[in-house]
């Protein structure tokens, strides 16, 4: 167990989608002075990718999904041209839009199926514990 409760984990990955959108949000914002440099928009997508797989990984595919839906409005809004539109001009633009969604999900999936995992290992090794508590007791 990592030493959190339940509720502090209910609580950490019900933040997860409505926070990482906050920071996917900020992010690309912040990140509007660059998007014409050295740094440009394919660094722009990994970074946002950092915030969607941080978000998923914490709070599941919601979570995954609502981060990457807003860092896909971000990243189209403040870093793809037309600047602050939310039309696409470059069919590339509109590729590494639907990729920071799949990212999202697909993420947000493995965040899911690792936690019915370790939900699944938990509840045998509490059976097990269990039953061989018993048979001590014989």
């Amino acid at each position: 167990m990592s030493g959190r409760s339940e509720s502090g984990r209910d609580l950490l990955s019900d933040m997860a989608g409505p926070g990482g959108a906050l920071v996917a949000l900020v992010l690309s914002a912040a990140l509007t002075p660059l998007r014409d440099t050295w740094f440009g928009a394919t660094n722009s997508q990994l970074l946002l990718v950092v915030v969607i797989a941080s978000a998923a990984s914490l709070g599941g595919r919601r979570a995954g999904a609502v981060t990457a839906a807003a860092a896909a409005l971000a990243y189209n809004y403040f870093l793809t041209r037309p600047y602050y539109s939310l039309h696409i001009d470059d069919p590339r633009d509109v590729t590494g839009v639907i990729l920071l969604l799949v990212v999202g999900l697909v993420i947000g999936e493995f965040a899911r199926a690792r936690g019915r995992t370790r939900h699944r290992l938990s509840s045998r090794s509490t059976v097990s514990s269990g039953s061989s508590a018993s048979h001590r007791c014989s």
